[in-house]
C-alpha cells in the first residue's frame, strides 16, 4: 500500500531548480524511505535520475514533468529556445499578416 504524505512546502521550494530526497518524496506524495524503496523501478519507467556530481539532488524541471506528464520522460525546453521559437512566431505572424513589419 503506497504511504502518502502530505507535500513538505520547504523540502520543495528550497531551491528554484533542485530538489533533494525529502523534496522528490513530498512532490511524489509519498514518505522518504517509500521513495527510496522505489526509485529503482521508477528510474525504470523513466523517472528522472538524480543530477550527476550532486549527490541526492533532482532536476525540478524533470521531475515535474515527469509528474506532468503522467509519468513519461518529458522533453525540458530551456527558456532561451522557448523565446526562440515565440519570436520566430511573431515574425511570421507579422510578415505574413502585416507585411513583414518587424
Amino acid at each position: 500500500m503506497l504511504h502518502e504524505t502530505q507535500p513538505d512546502r520547504h523540502a520543495i521550494d528550497a531551491s528554484p531548480l533542485v530538489l533533494n530526497l525529502k523534496g522528490v518524496a513530498a512532490a511524489l506524495g509519498v514518505s522518504p524511505q517509500r521513495f527510496r524503496n522505489i526509485r529503482r523501478e521508477l528510474e525504470k519507467l523513466g523517472f528522472p535520475r538524480a543530477l550527476p556530481v550532486l549527490t541526492g539532488r533532482w532536476s525540478r524541471a524533470a521531475v515535474v514533468a515527469w509528474i506532468e506528464h503522467n509519468g513519461q520522460p518529458a522533453q525540458i525546453v530551456s527558456r532561451s529556445a522557448a523565446d526562440k521559437a515565440i519570436e520566430q512566431a511573431i515574425a511570421e505572424f507579422q510578415h505574413r499578416y502585416v507585411g513583414g513589419v518587424a
